[in-house]
């Protein structure tokens, strides 16, 4: 008999990572549905359609809906009776885990999505995550950093956390030039400048973003054709940011609000940055897989996941936590020296294929199901 494995998530409107669980769990072992927390018509939803996975969309538009969203999901899962919820992202967590108690679904995994976040910027957040564990029967680790966090510093049970890092698609990782072409025209990157560098990341303090600036500025004294490109350009500390690109020439930086097309994006850079200030900033940093997935020479900082596997002068160019002349000569080093910038995009490729292909974590999600599902909880 199939198990019934409801996923639910808040305020996701296109997710690739999950679009490739979808495509590659073993569908004859669940019978799997969606709750939506947020909004209908998504490029997600739309490709839910297209996988014939049931979905459910719940309005959240605040506070004020906290009470109707947890009583509409509760209805839900009273409905279904799922053997398993999955749940993903905070306010999901914080809503649906409750609801999914109170429904009665014993077995409710939640995947940790960040890690020190609220410990250091928003401490009263800390008691909503205790919450969040407490009605968790498994927390999902996707890196050992989350780990850590989790252990050390919320004193979760080791036993009750497994360790699963995002997956990727490989395949998706090509270079069409038709695409990348599109994608330049659409924000107006010029052709004439160069060598981009390329920024994928929320405007938030932690990000490091104002260190690439800086670094980018006194690259541009050695190649003043240089050109910066910063997509998901939004957030807290855009304040802050806007005003060093303002600085620099005009004509001499894009900003990018969101591109969906990110494989397109990354073809583009001829230097990837991203450059977190603390080793626990990233829970995870997608972009550092995406990156060497699509064999751009990156610059780093060693943040979430990287700690695991990145290596300066193996796969990337590693550097200080603070350091924009650290950035700037990193820069210049992998436009200068071809055999590193060979070598380097040669071998990162090498290490996340290796390391996040979907099979292993599918394999480790099937385990924690199948687990959940005989588990006495």
């Amino acid at each position: 008999m199939k198990k019934k494995l409801v996923y639910i998530l808040s305020f996701v409107e296109k997710s690739l990572p999950v679009e490739w669980v979808i495509e590659n769990l073993d569908r004859t072992k669940y019978d799997l549905s969606f709750i939506m927390m947020g909004k209908d018509n998504t490029p997600f939803t739309q490709f839910l359609q297209q996988q014939n996975v049931p979905y459910d969309v719940v309005p959240y538009d605040g506070k004020a809906d906290l009470l109707p969203t947890f009583y509409k999901i509760f209805r839900i899962l009273r409905r279904t009776k799922p053997h398993v919820v999955h749940v993903h992202l905070f306010y999901a967590g914080i809503i649906a885990l409750p609801a999914a108690w109170l429904a009665g679904v014993r077995h409710r995994i939640y995947t940790r999505h960040y890690s020190s976040y609220h410990h250091d910027y928003f401490k009263k957040a800390v008691v909503l995550d205790r919450i969040i564990n407490f009605f968790s029967t498994r927390l999902v680790a996707i890196s050992q950093v989350v780990e850590n966090v989790l252990v050390t510093r919320e004193h979760v049970a080791p036993e009750k956390i497994t360790r699963i890092p995002h997956g990727f698609d490989f395949s998706y990782f090509v270079r069409r030039p038709e695409e990348i072409e599109a994608v330049r025209i659409k924000h107006g990157i010029p052709t004439g400048q160069h060598p981009v560098v390329g920024v994928i990341s929320r405007y938030t303090h932690l990000k490091g973003i104002q260190y690439t600036i800086e670094a980018f500025a006194a690259l541009r004294q050695r190649y003043p054709q240089a050109h910066l490109v910063l997509s998901n350009a939004s957030g807290d500390y855009k304040e802050v940011l806007s005003s060093k690109l303002h600085a620099l020439p005009p004509g001499s930086f894009t900003e990018i609000l969101f591109e969906e097309d990110v494989r397109a994006l990354y073809a583009l850079f001829d230097v990837f940055v991203h450059v977190p200030i603390a080793p626990d900033c990233e829970a995870f940093g997608q972009t550092y897989v995406e990156a060497l997935a699509m064999r751009v020479p990156s610059v780093f900082t060693l943040s979430g996941i990287a700690r695991e596997f990145v290596e300066d002068r193996v796969n990337a160019r590693v550097v200080p936590y603070h350091d924009a002349a650290a950035i700037s000569h990193a820069i210049q080093d992998l436009l200068q020296n071809v055999t590193l910038r060979e070598r380097v995009t040669a071998q990162g490729y090498e290490a996340v294929t290796q390391r996040f292909g979907m099979p292993v974590m599918i394999e480790r999600l099937d385990a924690a199901y199948q687990a959940s599902s005989k588990a006495r909880i």
